[in-house]
């Protein structure tokens, strides 16, 4: 029979399970590591970043917690595009690479927008606006040649957007409690 000291019986329920998530991926982490020093895969080296972009997505699940979604989502697709781009899209070239990667980024920019209903009840929509930001940069990226004068516009034309931006939050008036 396990006894609890008086502390462990009045910690709220989450700080338990916060703790057994905290051991499950140190030994987790610790594993990896063994199992690293005995292989010789590039494979484990490239896992890293989406294995433990579904741990954070799995644990925001499990526990309704929005937070954790974002981290989850952006280490998911960063370590999924790395993977393409080390493997079948390595053939293709420089500005074909930066757009899949962005395209793959902008997904799961999208990721936290479609699963955010499952942690918080509702639907976060503002990871849309990263999303089709990165989304339409990869696909002039990715177009190549025939976006090369749009993309050197948008050099001028983005610092531009931020002043404009940054104006109009200064002048824009805050409503009255």
């Amino acid at each position: 029979m396990v006894t609890r000291s008086p502390d462990e019986l009045n910690r709220p329920p989450h700080i338990n399970r916060d703790r057994r998530a905290g051991g499950f991926v140190l030994i987790g982490i610790g594993f990896w590591i063994l199992l690293a020093q005995f292989t010789d895969s590039a494979l484990l080296g490239q896992l890293v970043l989406p294995l433990l972009g579904a741990g954070f997505i799995a644990w925001a699940l499990s526990g309704h917690r929005f937070g954790l979604l974002i981290p989850g989502c952006i280490l998911l697709s960063i370590g999924i595009a790395t993977m393409l781009l080390a493997g079948p899209l390595q053939e293709f070239s420089g500005n074909a690479q930066g757009g899949v990667f962005f395209l793959v980024f902008a997904a799961g920019w999208g990721l936290i927008t479609l699963l955010s209903p499952l942690v918080d009840n509702k639907v976060q929509r503002w990871p849309l606006i990263p999303a089709v930001i990165m989304a339409g940069f990869g696909t002039l990226l990715v177009i190549g040649t025939a976006a090369e004068p749009l993309l050197s516009a948008l050099n001028y034309v983005w610092p531009v957007g931020l002043i404009v931006l940054g104006i109009y939050l200064m002048l824009r008036r805050t409503p009255q409690p």
